[in-house]
């Protein structure tokens, strides 16, 4: 009988191989439209992104099709029936130029924190992510990745543009079963008080 890890390892190197070996595969960082408002947004200093320091509703103002902790954790959390309560929220914090601290808070307790790894663009922190997922009784491996970027509004609230895309492949037979991406733009989620 085959262990789960091994299941799991099999499928790594089953969508390694087959995202090495297809062409429709997304490869590089998924592409942004440019900045449409960036009026809107505070003038941010590139050596200094304290003003990023803060506490964020998870579900903007606009929609809840992306909400900012799937966004930064790939949490499914807050999908569905679950909505934010008042003691859930995200914290971002300023590492340095490069990094952010992104803190995500269920009931008031810190449950994931992260490191986010990113450049800045024009008053603009702009990262990318990828994750893989085992869906189906593990025979569907799941490859996700995401183009983010963030700014303040010059209220103090978050922007964010989001491309979010992947591709899902057979473990027996590694062939894309399908592979799709898509963006949303500046979407608005307010300062937790």
């Amino acid at each position: 009988m085959i262990r789960t890890p091994t299941i799991y390892i099999i499928g790594v190197f089953s969508l390694f191989f087959a995202v090495c070996s297809s062409s429709c595969i997304l490869l590089r960082p998924l592409p942004l439209k440019p900045t449409q408002f960036s009026d809107s947004a505070q003038d941010i200093n590139q050596l200094d992104l304290s003003r990023f320091n803060g506490n964020y509703q998870i579900y903007s103002v606009d929609t809840n099709n992306i909400n900012l902790a799937y966004s930064l954790f790939y949490s499914t959390y807050f999908e569905g029936r679950k909505s934010p309560k008042l003691n859930d929220w995200i914290s971002l914090a300023a590492i340095d130029r490069k990094y952010l601290k992104a803190t995500l808070f269920i009931n008031g307790r810190e449950t994931k924190s992260k490191k986010i790894k990113g450049k800045y663009i024009n008053n603009y922190f702009q990262f990318n992510t990828f994750h893989i997922e085992l869906k189906l009784l593990f025979l569907i491996p799941v490859y996700l990745q995401q183009t983010n970027r963030i700014s303040i509004s010059k209220n103090g609230d978050l922007f964010l543009d989001n491309n979010t895309g992947g591709v899902a492949f057979l473990l027996i037979l590694p062939i894309p079963l399908s592979g799709s991406s898509y963006d949303t733009y500046n979407l608005e989620f307010k300062q937790k008080d």
